[in-house]
């Protein structure tokens, strides 16, 4: 079986928590990725996701995370799409994640709450 969960997270360290987590709390794989070129060459994989969870904000000169929910949508995803995110809800990206109705979570996230929610979203 596949991954359930995608994650795009610009930092190394918590990607590599998310996709831990996942895998001891869950039991669920997931595919985990620091850059959007790297989500569109594992394109296929991508899309049989249940799940993905963007980084609002990918860095300077990345595209964010709300370009990356429209790439998905444009590719037929029809998997939950949230974000995770650090900045204020004033934030541009926030008010524009907002815009679209995208569910926004706030990092730090705990880890009993992050499950919950992924949860909700795969075992159904």
């Amino acid at each position: 079986m596949g991954a359930s969960i995608t994650f795009l997270e610009d930092n190394e360290e918590l990607r590599e928590v998310l996709a831990e987590v996942t895998r001891s709390e869950l039991g669920e794989e997931a595919l985990s990725f620091g850059r959007f070129d790297d989500l569109v060459a594992h394109r296929t994989e991508v899309l049989q996701t249940k799940m993905a969870i963007l980084d609002i904000n990918l860095g300077a000169d990345q595209v964010t995370g709300v370009d990356v929910f429209h790439w998905l949508k444009d590719q037929g995803y029809t998997g939950k799409i949230c974000f995770l995110t650090g900045h204020a809800k004033a934030h541009p990206m926030v008010q524009a994640a907002s815009e679209i109705g995208a569910e926004i979570w706030a990092k730090p996230m705990y880890a009993t709450t992050l499950c919950d929610a992924i949860r909700s979203v795969i075992k159904k």
